[in-house]
């Protein structure tokens, strides 16, 4: 699978646009600094809010947005964007324990591991 820096050169080299065009052709309009640090990696995958101003400014077919999309919410979900959340998910762990029965949080954990798989996060054997 493409990262995501990847999929946006590919996109973008394909519609013959350079860094700057795109970055001018994104309403609003991006640097061309950040479509480079996207493209190369030195920044982290963006929020769909960019994600579809830069699909837009690309004209990307479904298909190629889906794929696109894809990409950056794998990054987002990648180790590095766990660790940034690591502080803030023991806090609730510690919280829903001190709160909830054993019962409740087996509850709580299938239907975490249920939307986990709906959203294509995990995958079962």
């Amino acid at each position: 699978m493409r990262t995501f820096g990847t999929l946006l050169r590919f996109y973008r080299e394909e519609k013959g646009l350079s860094q700057k065009e795109l970055a001018e052709k994104c309403v609003p309009q991006l640097s061309r600094i950040y479509i480079t640090k996207l493209e190369n990696g030195t920044k982290d995958a963006p929020p769909k809010r960019t994600v579809l101003i830069i699909a837009n400014a690309l004209s990307l077919s479904e298909q190629e947005f889906q794929n696109f999309w894809e990409a950056a919410r794998n990054e987002r979900l990648s180790d590095s964007y766990i660790k940034n959340i690591e502080p803030e998910v023991d806090t609730l762990l510690k919280y829903l324990m001190n709160n909830l029965s054993e019962r409740e949080l087996l509850n709580l954990a299938t239907k975490i591991q249920q939307k986990m798989i709906q959203q294509k996060i995990l995958v079962t054997k």
